[in-house]
């Protein structure tokens, strides 16, 4: 039997609507198929494999295969995939039907969602660059630095650089694209704007999605835009314990505050605050716990809430607006759809970089691209770049090491009164009470493809939950990771392995549950809570239940649905070369000349949303180059 007609047989049973019609289905395929079409193996062949295993699964059980089964066995048949294995295989199936279903224009209608910056497209042209995608011969240049990546790191240590009068060279994997370019379609956003399509995932328990950028940009391109400096209790941290001389609390406000200014941090005005984060904050009061706005790189934001598919207004300030253009109107060349192979080095020091051209879909053109440089930043992200490392020949035994990525669970809410969350900015409102515990709550509403993977159930039970979609609320728990994990190369993509430490474990429910208890005394009927055991809270009772039990009666860790948005660490920075990759000036102990400037650098845990720093540190490590 055919994909298609797996997948259809899929849809119904996940979905059981009695009014749903072919076209409908078609339509869901089809985003299927736009989805799957560039998707790294892992998520093609993993997903039909998924898709064959439970169809001829039940003829082992029940004599007969899904697709013969009527609809509504065939919903309480998937709806039965519970545990550590089942529930891991529905998670997954869900991801792909729900991404697929809800995508289509009809579905979103339905559910009263609205688009209303629909006739939104940009305002900021994008500055003179090179595309790599059109090269018709190989390249050879020289320069006096090379930055290998465009996001929050690369980005600013490439202006820093170039201001000083360095001739720059940036190079860059993915697209440029600005707010023309955005269709507001999270299949094709996912397609385009996110590495693996969205599907990078680690290995471990439980596994958890790592959403990461793909584009001119990187992750500030698809992220919400929260700018929060680093805590004073990790500055002096990261000074005393790690032997970064330099970061003083004043040096950092000096860093942290040029930034700001370049990038335009303001907390979220009221005008975009939105329901979402007006109910939350209503919560957040009634049991005095501390809050507030949510500082973010944004001017002239209209509340679009499509922050995590590209800016459709240009509103959010992603470094493709600001350092990028700023460093090559100081000089720099950026090359995008340029994919950095390998690092040039000779007796201890780097002496330049190799490079292939890619195609819009990644595939190499056959054409070279050679930098010949004495200096290499390598601000490819706490995934990538211990990976590149490696395979430029680098041996440190604690690269890859040390990987932390703020844990998170998006913890959605139920209420009586229309909510109507895509109305206004998705992330506006943090509560920071428990910073000092690694526990840190904001706001995150999505469109329904994606929210509703993490509504729990499946079959009618996840329709009727969706059907109400207009009047859910949705916020993220976070937690600073003090457990790690380690990123490794692989055959196509990095492996990552990362498993939640039991303490983790335990601030992570208790991130739930505070959460869940914020809902409730903002009016919520029901909380959501991404426990596949107890997936749903229906009075505050049971969060204070859930927060009286910890340590002793904790959910199991696979019984978490997880993702992280922060990967970081795993090229540190410190004085002492037998921990530590990188000194604090950011230039590797290996090679001479070899650079590192993105969140890799981090000791710890930032303990906060990390894009101000990680801009901060790599402007710093651009200053010392430049001198």
């Amino acid at each position: 039997m055919n994909r298609h007609r797996l997948f259809m047989s899929l849809l119904e049973a996940f979905v059981q609507k009695q009014d749903l019609s072919e076209d409908v289905k078609q339509k869901s395929v089809m985003h299927l198929e736009a989805y799957l079409k560039e998707a790294p193996m892992l998520a093609h062949y993993g997903f039909s494999l998924l898709l064959n295993l439970v169809e001829y699964l039940p003829l082992f059980t029940r004599g007969t295969r899904l697709s013969k089964m009527d609809i509504a066995t065939r919903s309480e048949y998937i709806a039965g995939f519970k545990g550590r294995i089942g529930g891991t295989i529905l998670m997954v199936l869900k991801l792909f039907v729900t991404l697929s279903y809800y995508s289509v224009d009809e579905v979103e209608r339905r559910l009263g969602f609205a688009r209303h910056c629909g006739d939104i497209k940009g305002r900021i042209k994008k500055p003179v660059f090179i595309n790599g995608a059109r090269a018709d011969h190989d390249v050879s240049i020289d320069a006096d630095v090379c930055v290998i990546g465009s996001g929050a790191g690369g980005a600013a240590a490439a202006n820093a650089v170039a201001t000083a009068g360095m001739k720059t060279v940036i190079l860059e994997e993915g697209g440029y694209f600005t707010g023309e370019d955005f269709s507001q379609q999270p299949v094709e956003a996912l397609s385009t704007l996110y590495r693996d399509h969205g599907f990078t995932t680690s290995i471990g328990t439980p596994p958890i999605i790592i959403p990461l950028g793909r584009s001119v940009g990187g992750t500030t391109t698809i992220n919400s835009g929260t700018c929060y400096r680093l805590p004073a209790s990790v500055i002096k941290n990261w000074r005393e314990q790690y032997g970064i001389a330099w970061l003083t609390d004043d040096e950092y406000a000096r860093l942290a505050s040029s930034v700001e200014k370049e990038v335009h941090v303001e907390p979220v005005p009221e005008r975009i605050f939105g329901r979402n984060s007006g109910l939350f904050r209503k919560g957040t009061e009634s049991l005095k716990l501390a809050g507030a706005p949510i500082p973010r790189n944004a001017n002239e934001c209209d509340g679009c809430a499509f922050c995590v598919f590209g800016c459709p207004r240009d509103a959010k300030y992603g470094t493709m607006l600001n350092f990028i253009p700023d460093a090559i109107r100081h000089g720099a060349a950026l090359y995008s759809r340029t994919k950095a192979v390998r690092l040039i080095i000779s007796r201890g020091r780097v002496e330049g970089v190799r490079g292939v051209f890619i195609d819009e879909r990644g595939r190499p053109l056959g054409k070279r691209m050679t930098v010949r440089t004495k200096y290499v930043v390598v601000s490819a992200g706490a995934i990538y770049t211990p990976v590149f490392l490696r395979k430029s020949g680098l041996r440190h035994p604690r690269i890859g090491r040390n990987l932390h990525i703020h844990p998170a669970a998006r913890v959605s809410a139920l209420f009586d009164e229309r909510v109507e969350g895509w109305v206004g900015v998705p992330q506006g409102y943090n509560v920071h009470h428990y910073v000092d515990e690694g526990i840190f709550i904001q706001g995150q509403f999505l469109p329904p493809a994606i929210l509703s993977q993490s509504i729990p159930f499946a079959g009618t039970s996840h329709t009727r939950l969706m059907d109400r979609y207009a009047h859910m609320g949705s916020f993220g728990a976070l937690i600073s990771d003090t457990g790690s994990g380690r990123v490794s190369p692989g055959p196509g993509s990095p492996l990552i392995s990362y498993t939640l430490s039991p303490e983790d474990q335990v601030k992570m429910v208790k991130a739930i549950a505070i959460t869940a208890k914020i809902w409730f005394a903002a009016g919520a009927t029901e909380v959501h809570t991404q426990i596949a055991t107890m997936p749903v809270l229906r009075r505050m009772q049971e969060a204070d239940d859930m927060l009286s039990g910890l340590p002793d009666r904790l959910p199991p860790a696979w019984s978490l649905e997880l993702m992280a948005f922060h990967p970081m660490g795993t090229a540190m920075m410190g004085s002492d070369d037998r921990m530590a990759v990188v000194k604090p000036d950011g230039e590797t102990y290996e090679v001479k000349g070899l650079y590192v400037a993105d969140a890799s650098l981090f000791p710890t845990s930032t303990r906060l949303n990390p894009q101000i720093t990680i801009m901060s540190m790599a402007a710093k490590i651009g200053e010392g180059i430049g001198r």
